[in-house]
C-alpha cells in the first residue's frame, strides 16, 4: 500500500515538489523533504523511510522496505525488484 502511495504521489503531486522544502502531515506522521528532483519521507508513527527521484520519463527509489522499484511513465510500467511486484497503467500483475 505505501508503494502505490509513493506511486501516486509522484503521479499526481510532482509540481508540489518543485520546489526545495519540507512538508509535513500532522494527522499521520508522515514527513516528505524535497531537493532538485529527489523526494525522501519519513514516518515518524512507524518508524519507516523511503526515497525516490524522478524526471521525465518517470521515476525510481526506494520503498520504505529498502526495495528498489522503477516506474517508466511512457510504459505505464511499475516494477518493485525486491517483491516482483508489477504493475501497467495502476492494474496489478
Amino acid at each position: 500500500m505505501k508503494r502505490l502511495l509513493i506511486l501516486t504521489l509522484l503521479l499526481t503531486s510532482t509540481a508540489c515538489f518543485a520546489k526545495n522544502g519540507y512538508y509535513n502531515s500532522y494527522n499521520n506522521g508522515n514527513t516528505y523533504s524535497s531537493y532538485g528532483s529527489s523526494v525522501r519521507g519519513n514516518n515518524y508513527n512507524t518508524g519507516s523511510s523511503w526515497n525516490t527521484n524522478y524526471n521525465s520519463s518517470g521515476s525510481s527509489g526506494r520503498d520504505s522496505n529498502g526495495n528498489y522499484w522503477n516506474y517508466n511513465k511512457s510504459a505505464g510500467n511499475y516494477y518493485n525488484y525486491g517483491t516482483g511486484e508489477m504493475r501497467h497503467r495502476g492494474k496489478k500483475y
